[in-house]
């Protein structure tokens, strides 16, 4: 699949960092639907973590060695999820857990080598427990849903790129980010065999719970 100039990992980043903030805005602020009470969902730490969603990005990017469909492929999972469950919230609590859980399952999905879920804990600062759960439950949320034919994978690319420079410089508001989704695919999932490298990783305590 299409790379592009500035990296795919950064598009995604800059622009679900935006949406993130503007949604909070929003409840703070009281406006529309985004004022009723936020029920956590499992992805949700007890606090914001201190560290940014794009830095968060960042780390998975430099770690996970991945290819650069994945954050595209990430984002049309997070998008497929906030669809599929209107219930579901995205937060800065959730934000960072939703990420990762969405990038593994890309890797899994379209890269023919992966890792093991341990080094994918490791890069994120959860558990191996917690990641095997979140992406359990994200299976679920999509329907194990995870196949995104081309022309649907380059209209998010497209909005992606598109929505780049302005994102950037703070002028997009969040519900003019988010693509729309209007094709539901039914692909059955491949299979694909990890090879269970390991690395050796600096710490992070930034998604350690209190």
């Amino acid at each position: 699949m299409q790379t592009t100039k500035t990296g795919s990992w950064e598009l995604v980043a800059r622009i679900l960092e935006r949406v993130v903030l503007n949604l909070e805005m929003s409840r703070s602020s009281g406006k529309g639907a985004q004022k009723l009470p936020v029920t956590p969902s499992r992805f949700d730490s007890s606090r914001v973590p201190g560290i940014s969603i794009y830095d968060y990005m960042g780390r998975i990017h430099q770690y996970a060695d991945c290819s650069e469909s994945c954050y595209t492929l990430a984002f049309i999972y997070i998008d497929r999820v906030l669809q599929k469950n209107p219930s579901f919230v995205l937060t800065m609590r959730s934000a960072h857990r939703l990420v990762l859980t969405a990038v593994v399952l890309a890797i899994k999905y379209s890269d023919d080598i992966y890792a093991d879920n341990v080094v994918y804990s490791k890069i994120g600062g959860v558990s191996l427990a917690e990641i095997n759960s979140l992406e359990a439950e994200m299976l679920s949320l999509l329907q194990f849903n995870l196949y995104v034919n081309p022309q649907l994978y380059f209209q998010y690319l497209n909005e992606l790129e598109g929505h780049y420079q302005q994102v950037v410089a703070q002028e997009v508001p969040a519900q003019e980010i988010m693509a729309d989704c209007p094709e539901e695919c039914s692909k059955p999932i491949q299979s694909v065999s990890s090879m269970g490298s390991i690395k050796t990783l600096p710490s992070t305590n930034d998604m350690a719970e209190v």
